[in-house]
């Protein structure tokens, strides 16, 4: 089955190739009743006693195939238009028995009736197959005219022919397209009706658990409802997230994150999650650790748990009694890579025999007839989505599975193994967030509440606007640390807000945090959050903790004073300098003195002299910034001296001139520290 708008493509296709072959199969009609106007015609001239003069030239001209037999149904004459459509010679017809040569078998009862009534004197017509020289079947209409003698007596009879084979083919495919097209709109209705099923289940839950705690008597009874609450939102969440990422990696917008974490504390956190769940429930939740299993891998964490998750939940939904367990185990190491096996195995209903082909396809669900309590559970997209992981992963999924029994899912992943522990650090839940002051654009008043429950109890002031251009005068009547920009909204949405902060001429105001907001999870959204200015984006709904974290590394970034002494592009330093950290500082000296400074006057070349000025200028001063290990910047130096060859707007090179101002502002620091080292390793003034 597949997804809704899928379906409706289909059935959009489907519908346009059934108008056209129905056009088609109309125009075929039209040629058809044009021959049997010429077949009538025939037959009156056929039946006119000593006629055979005036009709056989007229046979000749006529497209139609012609063919005589004797009353044994041997061949007599065959016309030319008749030798095309079979494929014989006159030649090789003559002296032939017609039935034997073109009836198909199973036809020869039907072609005795019809040609009984010519023997009897009587003209048929009628459609049915026949043999070309090739043994192909071919459609025609026979129109069977008897032949007389002088005498009045049936000496045989003519078969006027006329190929509909196209005919036939239109009408089977408008029969076909028909069917299609009624498959699409039952699958599409049975689509949304598990869609409507599974998305208000967990949503009645919410409504009704919702109206429940406000009349709620007891701690406990509100601490149930909220549980529900929490638990019903958690399966809904999962839904949406699963249905718009597999829309991402059917269009092959899915990248991974590959960076270092604790492989074993992720399975740990996993089976304590899924613990915790079972604990009302007669089932085991195990974990086995492979002792050779790395304590730090590289991989994209946050995928990795999405297909464990993905498993552990379909083994949750199928299994009512016995045990849930994850293994990890190391299968190999070949160059600093380890493949690890990572099976879900449960003692659920299991999956029969004959549905293990399709089990990972999209919309697919297990059937209800071993267990009608489970069936239908879930549209089906959690095992699909699994796979497309894994194999993203350069990984393998496999099944095992036996009907009351249960189901065991293998999978093989490789991991480059780290070999450097990593930096302990205080968990993000712990932290405690200084003091700071957000501007926050948000137009849905239930978001808004949401924020400022949390923003209070971390004790952080907050200052709410509900468009862009409120937003956008807050900020330049007051100072703020950080932005959260929802992208939707009236008047003046994120995207525009966001592009109108960066080209303001104070550059503090310029260069602010901006944090994105959206419901969508579409990578061109976040996409165009970064080329509009935003510095991060965060995905709604969110958790407190995933907000915290957000702030949290905003924090760091404004308010990190001492900028790193290491160069920020080692290979770059290498590449360029080779070690002679005299050439380099010299380098330095002269970007600091004169190449700085100018970049604060390319909005005034622009303004005063025109874009030609400001794209000398940009081609001048752009090497340096990579030789000095700036390449980002020195990309978007590039970019800006292209489009001056382009049809652009004055707003866009006014944003992407405020975008590189404010990215050499954060640089500079690091740009001053680094000379500041060279100077240091050199130990004298630079001559």
């Amino acid at each position: 089955m597949k997804s809704a708008t899928e379906l409706q493509q289909q059935l959009t296709q489907t519908i346009k190739a059934k108008r056209a072959i129905e056009k088609k199969l109309q125009q075929a009609t039209n040629v058809l009743q044009i021959a049997h106007k010429k077949i009538q015609t025939l037959n009156k001239l056929l039946q006119e006693q000593n006629s055979e003069s005036r009709y056989r030239s007229m046979m000749e001209n006529m497209e139609l195939g012609i063919m005589e037999v004797d009353n044994n149904e041997v061949i007599t004459k065959a016309y030319p238009m008749f030798c095309k459509m079979i494929g014989y010679t006159e030649k090789e017809l003559i002296g032939k028995n017609a039935k034997t040569l073109f009836v198909p078998e199973g036809l020869n009862t039907y072609y005795a009736e019809q040609t009984s009534n010519r023997v009897q004197g009587h003209t048929s017509t009628y459609e049915m197959q026949i043999l070309n020289k090739q043994g192909e079947k071919i459609w025609v209409i026979i129109s069977g005219v008897p032949i007389f003698d002088t005498a009045g007596k049936t000496i045989g009879s003519i078969g006027i022919h006329y190929d509909i084979t196209a005919r036939k083919k239109l009408e089977q495919d408008l029969a076909q397209a028909k069917e299609i097209a009624e498959q699409a709109q039952k699958a599409e209705q049975q689509f949304l009706a598990n869609m409507s099923h599974e998305i208000r289940t967990p949503l009645n839950s919410i409504v009704g658990m919702s109206s429940l705690l406000k009349s709620a008597n007891t701690e406990q009874e509100r601490i149930t409802y909220i549980e529900i609450i929490e638990k019903a939102a958690y399966i809904l969440q999962g839904l949406i997230t699963n249905i718009l990422d597999f829309s991402k990696i059917e269009a092959n917008k899915v990248e991974l994150i590959e960076k270092p974490f604790e492989i074993r504390k992720l399975l740990q956190n996993l089976k304590t999650t899924f613990a915790a769940r079972f604990q009302s429930r007669n089932i085991d939740c195990t974990l086995h650790i492979d002792e050779a299993l790395p304590e730090y891998v590289i991989g994209d964490e946050i995928k990795l748990t999405q297909i464990l998750f993905n498993l552990l939940g379909n083994a949750e939904k199928f299994t009512e009694k016995g045990s849930i367990q994850l293994h990890a185990t190391l299968q190999s190491i070949h160059k600093k890579i380890a493949t690890i096996q990572l099976i879900v195995q449960d003692t659920g209903i299991g999956i029969p025999a004959d549905k293990h082909a399709y089990i990972f396809e999209k919309f697919k669900q297990i059937p209800g007839e071993t267990n009608a309590k489970n069936a239908l559970r879930g549209v089906g997209l959690g095992l699909a989505i699994t796979k497309k992981l894994t194999q993203l992963m350069k990984g393998s999924i496999a099944m095992e599975s036996v009907v009351d029994k249960g189901t065991k899912f293998i999978i093989n992943i490789p991991f480059q193994i780290h070999t450097n522990n990593l930096t302990t650090q205080q968990t993000q839940n712990n932290t405690t967030l200084p003091q700071l002051k957000l501007l926050i654009a948000e137009d849905s008043e239930m978001n808004r509440t949401y924020l400022s429950i949390l923003l209070k109890k971390w004790d952080i002031n907050f200052v709410f606007t509900e468009n862009g251009k409120e937003a956008i005068d807050a900020l330049i009547k007051d100072e703020y640390d950080a932005i959260l920009m929802d992208v939707q909204m009236p008047i003046m949405d994120g995207f525009e807000a966001t592009e109108h902060i960066r080209s303001l001429p104070d550059k503090k105001h310029a260069s602010i945090p901006i944090i994105g907001l959206s419901a969508s999870a579409l990578s061109e959204y976040k996409k165009r959050g970064e080329q509009c200015g935003m510095n991060d984006y965060l995905t709604k709904p969110f958790t407190p903790l995933q907000l915290k974290e957000m702030l949290l590394n905003t924090v760091k970034k404004i308010t990190t004073n001492t900028p790193s002494t290491t160069f920020t592009d080692e290979d770059e330093f290498q590449q360029y300098f080779g070690g002679n950290y005299e050439y380099a500082a010299k380098t330095f000296e002269v970007f600091i003195q004169d190449i700085l400074p100018q970049i604060n006057t390319l909005q005034n070349v622009y303004d005063t002299t025109g874009i030609n000025a400001l794209q000398q200028l940009i081609h001048k001063i752009k090497p340096l910034f990579q030789m000095i290990g700036f390449k980002k910047i020195k990309d978007k130096l590039d970019a800006l001296e292209l489009n001056c060859n382009k049809t652009i707007t004055d707003k866009r090179v006014k944003t992407d001139i405020a975008k590189i101002v404010t990215e050499v502002t954060k640089a500079k620091p690091i740009i001053e520290n680094r000379y500041q080292y060279l100077l240091n390793t050199l130990k004298q003034p630079i001559k």
